[in-house]
């Protein structure tokens, strides 16, 4: 009998460490929750725990997002700059913008010490704008914050070892 009980002491406790490592969550992340039913879309909450099929946040209030309702659940993995989308932009446009002076100046030789059609100005036009619009995105780009978010995949969350007063019960939903 001994035997039988030490055995499920350790079985548990192998199947405790392996759900912990699955979880991609732990108590005091920000997460932000999306359950429409309950009239929360992105709301932000501080990670408290996973109790049975339960999510517990703390937005303004304690709250408890059953996970048949959460649609979505994002976990903060800090700040990220928007350099590259600032060069992208600002080269588009400051390309744009080149092609359009270059445009604008005509077909006039008078206007330069060598004579260029009104393409060759355009074309001039667009890589010059393209060089300086990147680099002002980039500047622009760089000085940005945003929040990085990652989903967390709710399957992972289905399957849970929750601890009782007369020891672990092990709550799971299937999902079809």
């Amino acid at each position: 009998m001994r035997c039988f009980a030490l055995f499920t002491i350790l079985a548990l406790a192998s199947f405790t460490d392996a759900t912990a490592q699955v979880l991609p969550l732990r108590p005091g992340q920000r997460v932000r929750v999306t359950a429409p039913t309950l009239g929360f879309v992105n709301q932000s909450a501080t990670f408290q725990g996973l109790h049975g099929d339960t999510i517990v946040a703390i937005a303004d209030s304690v709250r408890h997002y059953p996970l048949s309702s959460v649609t979505r659940l994002d976990v903060y993995r800090g700040r990220k700059s928007a350099w590259a989308r600032g060069l992208l932009i600002g080269s588009i446009t400051g390309g744009f913008a080149g092609v359009i002076g270059g445009l604008l100046l005509g077909d006039d030789p008078q206007q330069f010490y060598l004579s260029l059609t009104v393409e060759e100005k355009a074309g001039i036009g667009c890589a010059a704008g393209a060089v300086s619009g990147a680099l002002v995105g980039l500047i622009v780009g760089g000085l940005i914050k945003t929040d990085k978010w990652e989903k967390v995949s709710l399957e992972r969350l289905r399957v849970s070892v929750v601890a009782q007063r007369n020891g672990f019960g092990l709550g799971a939903s299937i999902a079809f």
